[in-house]
């Protein structure tokens, strides 16, 4: 369910399947660099549940669609870190992510969302609207 919205996008769609996987394996590689706390401690973060997984899902077809404005079509993990960390939005930090029922401070906005496909969505909006007003950049 979560592979759905880069599965059913054109551009992620026309991939070989190796490719693509690649593709979903250096973007989470490129968040496991970003946020290490959230991976150290997977269950104290909600990146790695259903609510970051679907979010996170949802936003690689538009992230995709942001690096195709750069001349390189290389989709590895350092370029995906190099183009998430020009997005100005808290959803590439671990404290974004920090879940509701961590004892150790206040939950991150991803953790405080819910479950719900409202909650998936609003999330995913906000983190879509961010790298749309990203200036364009050749990377």
């Amino acid at each position: 369910t979560s592979l759905k919205p880069i599965l059913s996008n054109p551009g992620p769609r026309s991939l070989k399947n190796e490719e693509l996987s690649r593709i979903i394996d250096n973007y989470w590689s490129a968040f496991r660099e970003l946020c290490p706390k959230a991976f150290e401690n997977p269950s104290g973060y909600v990146i790695q549940k259903t609510t970051g997984i679907n979010v996170l899902h949802s936003v690689l077809p538009k992230i995709l669609d942001h690096m195709q404005r750069g001349v390189k079509t290389d989709h590895s993990q350092k370029r995906f870190k190099e183009v998430l960390n020009t997005i100005n939005h808290d959803f590439v930090k671990s404290s974004y992510w920090k879940a509701r029922d961590d004892r150790n401070g206040m939950a991150g906005v991803a953790g405080r969302a819910g479950t719900s496909k409202k909650s998936f969505r609003q999330l995913t909006v906000s983190i879509q609207s961010s790298i749309d007003q990203c200036p364009e950049k050749e990377y």
